[in-house]
């Protein structure tokens, strides 16, 4: 990390890891792009804050309105936003402020809002998704009205039963601080109930959870390398910066990207269909800041919001008919699946239990007649090497008794045969 970049961060210290992680990434484009280190920015900038003449001041900035045009004219990007923040964000904290003005910001670039989903649309979504974990994510932010980021770290043990499929729980606003008195309605809860279920039986690479009140509801399901060793017993919580790109994937699975919804127009569409006598008793459902006057007279409590909200959620359902089946019904449907899927398997596994003794005695057979056809191998050697034995003796015997022949200390009547 280069001393600017460390002097940016201490400056950062007070917002989330996942905006520092966010500005860091695309700061590291820019430098780049522009094919310099951050230090060597920095003191570019400094260097042109020491001149007179105000024109040769700008060169920085000339350099950012470029890089922003390249991003959008040859990268294709239309939301230039963070980019431009990070970049901002560097200068600023090292105490070098950019000098942009106000057409130079991304926000005027043609930058549009998330467009509001229809009852439909959100029914697509939630048709599209696979894994129940998505399909929970998508019905709570549609019923609570809260921002992705304020799923994070929400515990088991923070909902509380209202009866009749509700639940309500109390959430601090990652973005705002601000106090959210929120409920979730049936449509929700009967996903959730069989997710917990799920966790609480286990999986393949989870095992049951114990003390899941403790547990995040959003958690990720395996550790990525240590995930892939074998069960893990840790429960993470999603994080934001994961979520985001994951609702991103599920609306362009579902076609509804292309209409410009996000996860923000989940929030919209939840304020366009909960309405109460007063604004000030909205706000404190999805934690929008209240005003001092606001909070002196119109706080209200959670039994007066739970009707508010009771009424209102009518206009907030989006299943059919045919998603809204029992939660006997969905478990008795996966339990049917999984045991369709597992049957060959246990047949298979069984033939082969039953075939072991086979087996073992015909590889028993194939062992000893092995081990038989060796040793006859081995004593045929035994037997070849003892005639060699033999046969090298006397060979150096008759070689012996010549020479001592030649010499002269043995005499014979008549010379030994060959």
């Amino acid at each position: 990390m280069t001393v600017a970049v460390k002097v940016w961060m201490d400056a950062l210290a007070t917002r989330k890891q996942s905006t520092r992680d966010l500005y860091t990434k695309k700061f590291e484009r820019f430098c780049k792009w522009t094919n310099k280190a951050p230090d060597e920015l920095r003191e570019q900038k400094f260097q042109e804050n020491q001149k007179d003449k105000p024109w040769e001041r700008s060169e920085v900035e000339n350099l950012v309105r470029r890089y922003l045009e390249y991003l959008k004219n040859e990268e294709g990007l239309t939301n230039l936003n963070n980019h431009y923040y990070a970049i901002r964000s560097f200068f600023s904290c090292n105490g070098l402020p950019l000098n942009l003005n106000g057409g130079d910001t991304p926000t005027n670039h043609g930058v549009q809002g998330s467009t509001v989903p229809t009852r439909e649309d959100v029914n697509t979504i939630v048709s599209t998704c696979e894994h129940i974990r998505d399909r929970l994510m998508i019905l709570f932010l549609k019923d609570s009205g809260l921002r992705t980021g304020d799923l994070e770290g929400l515990t088991w043990g923070d909902l509380k039963p209202m009866g009749d499929g509700f639940y309500a729980f109390e959430k601090i606003t990652e973005k705002r601080g601000v106090l959210a008195r929120v409920f979730i309605g049936p449509e929700t809860s009967k996903v959730l109930e069989l997710y917990k279920r799920k966790r609480l039986q286990g999986t393949r690479r989870r095992p049951p959870e114990q003390n899941i009140d403790e547990h995040p509801i959003f958690a990720k399901m395996t550790r990525g390398v240590h995930a892939k060793k074998g069960i893990t017993e840790d429960v993470t919580p999603l994080e934001a910066r994961i979520m985001t790109p994951r609702l991103s994937l599920l609306f362009h699975l579902a076609g509804v990207r292309e209409k410009g919804i996000s996860a923000h127009g989940l929030r919209k569409f939840w304020e366009q269909n909960v309405h109460a006598k007063k604004e000030s008793y909205v706000k404190q459902l999805n934690g929008r800041a209240l005003s001092s006057t606001e909070r002196a007279y119109d706080w209200l409590t959670r039994e007066q919001l739970f009707e508010i909200y009771k009424k209102n959620y009518p206009n907030l359902k989006c299943l059919s008919p045919q998603q809204m089946i029992k939660q006997e019904d969905i478990e008795r449907i996966v339990e049917q699946r999984v045991k369709e899927r597992m049957n060959p398997i246990k047949e298979e596994f069984a033939r082969l239990i039953k075939k072991l003794p086979e087996n073992y005695a015909k590889a028993n057979a194939e062992v000893n007649a092995d081990l038989q056809q060796q040793a006859e191998k081995f004593e045929k050697r035994i037997s070849q090497l003892e005639q060699l034995k033999r046969e090298q003796i006397v060979k150096v015997a008759r070689k012996l008794v010549e020479e001592l022949i030649k010499s002269g200390e043995l005499e014979f009547s008549q010379k030994p045969k060959k």
